[in-house]
């Protein structure tokens, strides 16, 4: 990344033409002047385009990506100066969480890689900033839940359709170079690079596409169906195992919470069915489904698609450092990858990637930065467990839907490192969701009310009770888990 503002814009003139030219600087102007949380979603939606390999969307992405992400955290800033902060509030997920970004800046002091390890722990605080900082003071004057609603459609729509409608048109033109770069008839990444981060993505709007209630996604609830139709396809087609469980843990959340004990038996057929279907349907079988094969691939089922030894190596590089680390960056580094070259280009080119956040950060920054981890993630599930034991309202109802993105990204975290990607909407995506519902969580231990209204579709501001009962829904009116 380059330090100069300037430099970044005339270099993306003399790459994309003036035309793209005019819409970054749409995009930087919308970040300094528009409301917060839509600021937040534009954020999102950059860090996505980021990943695209449509050159003009990916060097738009690439090139302003921190300046958004900086923009944001300082009105973030200012913002924290001007909202007061309400009696009694504190969280210990987000001291932890905190701490986790303090510990990971510190590391530079004793990395063999000082400025390789300041530079991409400055740019995984932003993450931290944008979502314990930023999101966290808008949420004591604004509900974002609508908008993160709305946002989830309208991203499924624009990434995920436009995936498709990539792969159909370069079907009926037999272009080699289209398939291969959607992965069409392997791992199907749509527009994307990664197929992980297409079924990371997917995992991650589908709780909010199958339960947000359509009072609050407004016209876009005509495209609701579509958007889980979308997203669905791109999840099995993304071959990703992580994000497929997620998605089922996410669902169970939201099947417990409305249905209690009814979704434990459906869950219980569940897992025995799949429990018979492992145990006599043969391998021979299974790789002969290339639907199956996408997730099985049994070949290297036995280490999980070679995670144990990846992990092993993990664990190899960090004897004798195992209290406080190598400094933040050096697992992405055990392959010998070019710190300098990293740092001029933001991209580590050549990174070993060990596909576990755990392991990543016991190498990073050891026994240390994996207890903060471990600390920040216990506080939130604490935070949502309280959130689950509350009586059903609007408001609470709409945090379960956020618990549950939050539970799968957290069960991704065990395959795959993305939510310390430096720069990724994956990063953004768990650290939001952790700072909602720890906010909600000390809302409901100092027995508070959002001081907010709840900003309706059709413009009308309507008060947000504390308690507000689940009336009974006329049959064929009902959402999963609020009323319309």
């Amino acid at each position: 990344m380059t330090l100069r503002l300037d430099q970044t814009l005339l270099d993306l003139f003399n790459l994309v033409g003036p035309v793209w030219f005019f819409v970054a600087l749409a995009v930087l102007a919308y970040a300094f002047f528009g409301g917060y949380v839509r600021a937040l979603g534009l954020t999102m939606l950059l860090l996505v385009s980021a990943q695209c390999w449509y050159l003009p969307c990916w060097f738009i992405g690439r090139g302003l990506r921190w300046w958004l992400l900086i923009i944001l955290c300082l009105r973030g800033v200012l913002l924290s100066t001007r909202v007061p902060r309400p009696p009694g509030e504190r969280s210990l997920g987000r001291t932890f969480g905190a701490l986790l970004g303090a510990v990971a800046i510190a590391s530079a002091m004793w990395s063999d890689r000082p400025e390789f390890s300041f530079g991409v722990a400055a740019s995984f605080v932003l993450s931290l900033v944008a979502a314990y900082v930023v999101l966290w003071r808008v949420l004591d004057i604004e509900d974002v839940s609508a908008a993160a609603c709305r946002g989830a459609v309208v991203l499924a729509i624009l990434l995920f359709g436009s995936g498709f409608v990539a792969t159909v048109v370069a079907v009926s033109l037999d272009d080699p170079y289209i398939l291969r770069a959607t992965g069409w008839g392997g791992r199907y990444a749509g527009i994307l690079f990664n197929a992980n981060l297409s079924g990371v993505i997917a995992m991650s709007v589908l709780p909010c596409l199958v339960a947000a209630p359509s009072g609050w996604l407004g016209r876009l609830r005509l495209l609701r169906v579509p958007a889980i139709a979308l997203a669905s396809a791109a999840l099995i087609l993304s071959g990703s195992r992580g994000s497929l469980l997620g998605t089922l843990l996410a669902l169970l959340v939201l099947f417990l919470y409305r249905f209690g004990a009814g979704a434990v038996f459906t869950v219980a057929l569940g897992t025995i069915g799949i429990y018979l279907a492992a145990t006599y349907i043969s391998v021979e079988d299974l790789e002969a489904s290339s639907a199956a094969a996408r997730f099985t691939r049994t070949k290297h089922i036995g280490t999980l698609s070679g995670r144990v030894d990846l992990w092993d190596e993990g664990l190899v590089a960090s004897e004798g450092n195992r209290l406080i680390g190598l400094g933040w960056g050096s697992s992405r580094m055990l392959h010998g990858a070019d710190a300098e070259d990293s740092l001029e280009s933001g991209n580590v080119r050549g990174a070993s990637n060990l596909h576990s956040t755990h392991v990543q950060i016991l190498v990073d920054l050891g026994a240390l930065g994996l207890g903060l981890f471990w600390a920040n993630c216990f506080f939130t599930l604490a935070a949502g467990w309280s959130i689950l034991r509350q009586r059903r309202t609007e408001s609470s109802s709409v945090n379960v839907m956020v618990l549950a993105s939050y539970v799968a990204a957290f069960a991704d975290t065990f395959l795959h490192g993305s939510v310390l990607s430096t720069g990724g909407p994956s990063a953004l995506i768990f650290w939001s969701s952790s700072a909602m519902i720890l906010k909600e969580g000390d809302r409901i231990r100092r027995g508070a009310a959002p001081p907010w209204k709840v900003n309706r579709a059709d413009g009308s501001d309507v008060p947000l009770p504390a308690v507000q009962p689940i009336a009974a829904q006329p049959r064929g009116q009902r959402s999963l888990v609020v009323p319309r």
